[in-house]
């Protein structure tokens, strides 16, 4: 009979079940809460305007025909938007620097068929002290490099300057 009793054992509620319950409730709350504030920062700043300037070094002189005045361009691998290329982009023949005899560098121009190229994006985010919150999402400044993509081509560009642009 006592074999039997042991069995029917009651299962009962406890105040660590308890706990468990809460605790997952409130991490539910607090991932939801993290998400709409995030939404919400976003929509409120409405981001500002800004040029982007910035440098692409050593490219193929075929790869000129991937820009075009208006094209969208993305961060790569978030797909967040970079923003708009700006027309008056300009390729160079790429820079190459040539150490001399006695140590120092001149510079000069490649004659490869390679390319360096200056252009500008409009793009929408903050601007803070450290930098410009690309989209709210990514900070970047001058001097930074930052891997970009189009539709046709992805490259690496170094962020040469971030000026407010007043609509």
């Amino acid at each position: 009979m006592e074999f039997v009793m042991a069995n029917q054992r009651k299962t009962r509620f406890n105040s660590i079940d308890l706990l468990i319950i809460i605790l997952l409730i409130g991490c539910a709350v607090a991932l939801v809460m993290r998400f709409q504030l995030i939404d919400t920062i976003k929509s409120a700043s409405g981001g500002q305007k800004a040029q982007i300037s910035f440098y692409l070094s050593d490219i193929r002189e075929t790869s000129e025909d991937y820009f075009a005045d208006g094209d969208k361009f993305f961060v790569a691998g978030t797909n967040d938007d970079f923003g708009t290329l700006k027309s008056g982009f300009v390729f160079t023949p790429a820079e190459v620097f040539v150490e001399t005899v006695d140590g120092k560098y001149n510079k000069s121009s490649s004659v490869t068929g390679r390319s360096d190229m200056r252009a500008s994006v409009i793009a929408s985010g903050t601007f803070s002290d450290e930098g410009f919150l690309l989209n709210n999402t990514k900070y970047i400044a001058a001097g930074s490099t930052l891997s970009i993509s189009s539709d046709k081509i992805e490259v690496t560009v170094l962020i040469t300057d971030i000026t407010p642009v007043n609509e």
